[in-house]
């Protein structure tokens, strides 16, 4: 029973790797003997179940079954970016997932390998988080600042449409497996981007999404998401939209100015440096009701002294022109140094 990438050439001559030896499953009905070639003789009970035939070559479907059960595990032997590249090079020849022969090998190698500890989602957000990571941001507030990004188009993080009814962490399987390819796609790269935020804010943002990808398949997801994740994982790695670090740092930044600002809206009057003004004069119509009357509304804009942002103030007095109030706040920046003009920042 020949498996590893001399089954692979056999079936694809055009496989880009020269295999170093055979892997053979023993059998009862091959001697290690009978081979003139550099052999590796391995004991398998599931794959020795499996195959029906005194000698037999692994079908593609079954070597990409295979290479799937191992990335579960990171060997010493430093095979995990060999099978990972292997399953989209087999992916990518048409060869399908067989689940009952993986939950079969990923039970057998928990025997070999050690059990698969993976996080507990069976708890609460707060319990959940509050030992994972120790970043000043909580976890799903991070989810809502990234979806501010244009690339997800306003939707609501991708992660909700997946939790358990009444849960806060744990995650079904059968509402995953209702998401389009494009919504999987989504909820993965989501919650990589936070979790590499947490972890790994110190690296460049794509080397930080492979390493907590890796990460994440290895010790965090359910087995059936990582499942797909694997299958995935090629599309996944050269399909990073965007620089998620800037736009969550940024995101963060502006939301602890703005709260600053909030708490204390005189301080900010009468401690910063005002650059504009602006007065106008118009009839209120806030939430569709018609109000009598004029009143005045006033934009400010202040510096926070930093990354040359700016904090512009709406201001808007009540219809007789006596009491003034906050109508809007906003992070903007500058478009020249004379700061003659503002733009908001996305």
């Amino acid at each position: 029973m020949i498996i590893g990438s001399q089954a692979i050439l056999y079936h694809f001559p055009d496989f880009p790797r020269k295999p170093k030896d055979v892997d053979i499953i023993k059998n009862m009905y091959i001697e290690e003997h009978m081979s003139d070639l550099r052999v590796e003789w391995l004991e398998n009970t599931v794959l020795q179940n499996w195959f029906t035939k005194p000698i037999e070559v692994c079908t593609p479907n079954e070597l990409y079954t295979l290479k799937i059960s191992h990335c579960f595990w990171d060997l010493e032997n430093g095979s995990w970016n060999k099978h990972i590249w292997d399953i989209q090079w087999l992916k990518e020849k048409g060869c399908k997932f067989i689940p009952e022969l993986f939950y079969q090998l990923y039970n057998y190698w928990e025997t070999i390998h050690g059990k698969n500890k993976r996080s507990n989602l069976n708890m609460s957000a707060e319990k959940f988080f509050d030992n994972v990571v120790n970043y000043p941001v909580e976890h799903d507030y991070l989810h809502e600042l990234l979806v501010k990004h244009e690339y997800f188009g306003g939707n609501e993080p991708t992660y909700k449409k997946i939790l358990k009814d009444g849960e806060d962490v744990d995650v079904s399987e059968e509402k995953f497996n209702k998401l389009t390819e494009k919504e999987k796609f989504n909820l993965v790269i989501e919650e990589i981007m936070v979790m590499a935020l947490e972890r790994y804010s110190d690296m460049f943002y794509k080397k930080a999404f492979g390493r907590m990808l890796k990460k994440f398949i290895l010790s965090h997801c359910p087995i059936w998401e990582g499942i797909w994740i694997i299958q995935n994982h090629k599309e996944l790695m050269i399909n990073i939209p965007f620089d998620y670090f800037t736009h969550l740092k940024t995101q963060i930044m502006n939301y602890k100015l703005i709260n600053e600002a909030l708490e204390n809206i005189s301080s900010l009057r009468y401690n910063h440096k005002k650059f504009k003004r602006v007065s106008n004069n118009k009839i209120d119509n806030l939430h569709g009701e018609e109000i009598q009357g004029k009143y005045d509304e006033y934009i400010e804009i202040y510096s926070l002294g930093e990354d040359d942002l700016h904090l512009k103030l709406v201001l808007r007095t009540d219809s007789y022109g006596d009491n003034e109030c906050v109508h809007s706040i906003q992070i903007v920046k500058p478009i020249t140094k004379q700061v003659t003009d503002f733009e908001p920042i996305k």
